[in-house]
């Protein structure tokens, strides 16, 4: 009886010590957020809610935000995330309010992002053109995207119809350096 009860007591104490080593280990683990397509980003809804408001529910509080250029448009930042959202208002209240704010863009870089294909950000094109193998290399729009390679297109509803990437990964030197996600929440 003493050998078992010992035997236990050495198991206990090397389970709490195990729990003590991989506790840190654990906190310290990047979290890895899903994106589909222009539709969803982690828990944010783009497309049902597309609000400021939204995102907070989804990310936190951001690490900054501020007005880009004037009340009508605002810059979200989650550094922590490395995530930045650009919210917007064609009607005339706060973009940076909770409620006014409208998505209408959104820059994922980091360890923290993938998309629901499971293409990461530090992939390899190769990769990236096994999961996506319709997605084309497209020369960047002054202001508007980068270059790389669209893996959602869409079509806008407003003038004459042009195709803008829903979902874009940027790429350099052979790897994916991170995701855009454009969708226009205001009605754009």
């Amino acid at each position: 009886m003493k050998h078992g009860a010992a035997m236990v007591l050495r198991l206990a104490a090397g389970t709490s010590a195990a729990s003590i080593l991989i506790a840190p280990a654990l906190a310290g683990a990047t979290h890895v957020f899903a994106v589909r397509g222009d539709v969803k980003i982690g828990s944010f809804a783009v497309r049902a809610d597309g609000s400021l408001g939204g995102a907070v529910r989804a990310f936190g509080v951001p690490s900054s935000r501020r007005h880009t250029y004037g009340p009508g448009t605002c810059t979200a930042v989650w550094a922590r995330h490395g995530l930045t959202i650009d919210f917007y208002n064609l009607g005339g209240a706060d973009a940076c309010s909770p409620e006014g704010g409208l998505f209408s863009r959104a820059f994922l870089r980091g360890p923290h992002w993938m998309t629901t294909k499971r293409l990461k950000v530090g992939d390899g094109v190769a990769k990236l053109r096994t999961l996506y193998p319709t997605a084309r290399l497209r020369p960047g729009e002054r202001y508007y995207w980068p270059a790389g390679y669209w893996l959602v297109e869409r079509t806008s509803v407003i003038g004459g119809g042009a195709s803008y990437p829903g979902l874009l990964a940027e790429v350099s030197a052979g790897r994916v350096l991170g995701f855009q996600v454009r969708f226009p929440a205001g009605g754009d």
